[in-house]
Order: C-alpha cells, then structure tokens, then sequence
C-alpha cells in the first residue's frame, strides 16, 4: 500500500510541475505578445491570452487586430 501511495504522489508531483511550467510559459508569451500596445493583459488557464479594451470588457488577444487610420477615416 504505501507503494502505490508513493507513487500516485509522485505522479501528482509531477504532473502539478509540469502544468505550472506550461502556465508560467504561456502567460510570460502572453505579456511578451502584448508588450507593444497600450492595452492590460491578462492571462488565465481557461481563457488564454486576454486584453481589456474598456472598463470590464476583456477580449481574446486572436481577436485584437491594429489598423492604421487611412485619410478616410480620420
């Protein structure tokens, strides 16, 4: 018993190390892909790279696109 014990611990452990690496991963990519623009990110396990673009509105950094303003648009 205490075998099976040690090694769903170790298991445990491991598998907790490697989800960590891959969160702390993703969100050190995440604010390395928002550093240009002026907008807050956020990174979350579920919902991914993240920027807020008003007060309570976050959307999906994918979504996000920059277009400059052409003579018509100004």
């Amino acid at each position: 018993m205490k075998e099976v014990f040690t090694f769903v611990a170790i298991v445990l452990a491991v598998l907790c190390f490697v989800l960590g690496t891959a969160a702390l991963g993703s969100k050190v990519s995440c604010k390395a892909k928002t550093a240009e623009i002026r907008y807050q990110s956020d990174w979350g396990f579920f919902s991914g790279c993240r920027i807020k673009v008003e007060d309570g509105k976050w959307i999906p950094l994918e979504r996000y696109y920059y277009r400059e303003l052409g003579e018509g648009d100004r």
